[in-house]
Formats: structure tokens, sequence, C-alpha cells
């Protein structure tokens, strides 16, 4: 098979990663240049079977625990080439790590944040993430060859990269995930927000299970709010992604913590949402609240003095393409606009 470029990325099955090569296939599939080359996408699953054509092949390989995940990348992944007779002339993997001993051009896209932050950002009982994210990052200088092209999401991530894996900044691009704001376009009725006994909505789009997603201080900020402002805190509820069912050490501390402080009335656990649940829920809330310590794709956040009318006008005015923007306002109290 000639002009062949195969793409790995076989923990694609939930979240990010799912998104990720969802954006990848969805970009592939109508793409004239793409068509000129056969493409073979290794997953794990049967979530990408739609992208099949003339130039995409998704194939299908039984790696969903770790230690098979790790053999195909070391091992497998050549045996399945040389087994179908296929000399791809470039390589892709979207798992953040590359694919030891194949020796062809890669390109490996990084969008795992957490081997390049802070290990402050846990708890001290999360040791199984702590000792999780060093392994992640030791497959990641191994794997990784220092003449492979490397694609991140942000500015910081390139020079974490640069640093920590020695890869030249010739070599690392930044690539910002795009925001089809098309797709949030839903009914008119989805546009309104729900009515409840609640004045303001927050959302959180975010399953809380590690520390570093930083759902604490939500709750203290509501216990806070309750603390100085009683009325104002019986108008506002925060929606987050996950339930009372999810059974981990966290969670359950973070319940507890919530029933203390006599803000649970204030959150609604919703639960798992897919995109258009998810789309829905950005509609209907006030505002979105992102606390998290560590991403690596988040929003252009612009810092401003909140009593200047001409800054914060101009603010307001800039555009930011294909990621969120926001406008952190400094005011004192009682000051006014000047």
């Amino acid at each position: 098979m000639q002009n062949t470029i195969i793409v790995n990325n076989v923990s694609a099955s939930t979240g990010g990663a799912q998104a990720i090569l969802n954006q990848f296939l969805d970009e592939l599939k109508d793409n004239q240049l793409a068509k000129k080359y056969k493409w073979i996408i290794f997953v794990s699953n049967n979530l990408f079977n739609k992208y099949n054509s003339n130039h995409i092949k998704i194939i299908k390989v039984n790696v969903k625990q770790w230690h098979k995940r790790i053999l195909w990348d070391m091992y497998f992944i050549r045996k399945w080439l040389k087994n179908h007779k296929i000399k791809p002339i470039f390589a892709i993997s979207l798992m953040s790590v590359g694919i030891k001993f194949l020796k062809i051009k890669q390109l490996v896209y990084i969008h795992q944040s957490l081997p390049f932050s802070s290990n402050n950002i846990f708890k001290w009982f999360e040791i199984k993430y702590r000792i999780f994210i060093w392994l992640i990052f030791i497959w990641m200088k191994w794997s990784i060859n220092s003449k492979s092209l490397i694609v991140v999401q942000t500015d910081w991530m390139k020079k974490r990269v640069n640093k920590k894996l020695n890869i030249q900044n010739n070599q690392i691009s930044i690539y910002r995930p795009t925001v089809n704001w098309e797709d949030i376009k839903t009914s008119e009725n989805t546009k309104h927000k729900e009515q409840t006994k609640f004045s303001y909505n927050l959302f959180y789009p975010v399953i809380p299970t590690v520390s570093y997603k930083n759902f604490e201080l939500l709750i203290k900020t509501f216990s806070k709010i309750k603390e100085e402002n009683l009325e104002l805190s019986k108008k506002i509820k925060l929606i987050i992604t996950c339930t009372e069912k999810e059974n981990n050490y966290l969670m359950k501390y973070y319940y507890d913590l919530a029933r203390t402080l006599g803000v649970y009335q204030n959150i609604e656990w919703r639960g798992y949402c897919d995109k258009k649940q998810i789309y829905d829920l950005y509609l209907k809330s006030d505002a979105l609240v992102f606390p998290s310590k560590v991403e690596s794709f988040g929003f252009l956040s612009n810092e401003i003095d909140g009593h200047n009318f001409k800054k914060l006008s101009k603010n307001l005015k800039k555009k930011s393409k294909n990621k969120p923007m926001a406008i952190i306002a400094h005011t004192i109290k009682g000051k006014g606009v000047s």
C-alpha cells in the first residue's frame, strides 16, 4: 500500500481523547490533500467506524488494558504492519507518546499536560496519580525521538516540552483545538435558562475525581458567599457533570464537605453529559466556571482595571479565534467606573 500514513490512538474512548480523534477524522474525511494518501487509524473500539472511506481505514485492535497498549506501541504495531505488508511513509500518534522502534518520521500530539506541571496539584493521598504521571513522563521521554515533530495546544506547553523532553523549538508547533460555534446553536427552547428557584446558574463541565480540578475551591466559595450574603447564596446553583454515585474517596470527601458547609443544596450533580447536552448547558447557564489548576487548553484571559471604561470597552471588542476568552476585571467596591 503506497503513500500510507498511520495514526495511533488506541486510547480514544471517552472525554478529550475521543474528541481529539473525532476532530482529526472530521478534518481528514473531506480534506482534498488528505485524499491523496491512505490513512490507517488504529483504535480500540467501534466509536469511529463511521469514518471508514476510500482513503480512511479504521482498524480496531484489542489493547484497552495498559500493559497491552504498551506492548502494542513497542512491538505489535510493527508486527501488524509487517504481516499486512504495509510500509508507511509517516506516523502520527495522538496519545502524547511516541511509537518506539518505528523507523519513520513521526508526529506526536502531546495533549497530556500533567507530566509538565507540579506535583503540588495533587493531595497527599493521591499517590497513585503521582506515580501514574511520573510513569507517563518516563514513557514520553523513552518513546519520543528527539527528531520527532511535536504538536501542543498552548505556549506554556511548548516551553515545557522544549525543556523537559529536549525537543528543539522549531520542531514544536502550537495547534489550538477549534470550537465550532455552529454546533452550539440548538433549538429556541434550549436557549432559555431552565425555570428554577435559582436566579444564577453556574456550570463546571468536569468529573472532579482528581483534586487538581479544584472542585473544593468552588464548595468553599459557596460557603463564603453564604456567610456574607445569605439571600444571594440561595439564588446561585452550580451544575457539575458527575453524580453522587461516583464511588471514590475524593468524591465522598466533596459530598461530605458540601454537606458540612451547608451548600449541598446549591449543587446539581447532573452526571455524565454527551456533547449536545454540554452545549445545551452552556446556553442555559449564566456563567462557566473553570477553577482547574492545570489544563492544556483553557481560556484566553485578559486582566484589566475594572474601573476603566475605555479598557473594558476595548477588551469587549476583542475577538479570539477558536478559543474562549475571559475578561478579569479588578475592582474596588464603591469606586465606580471612570
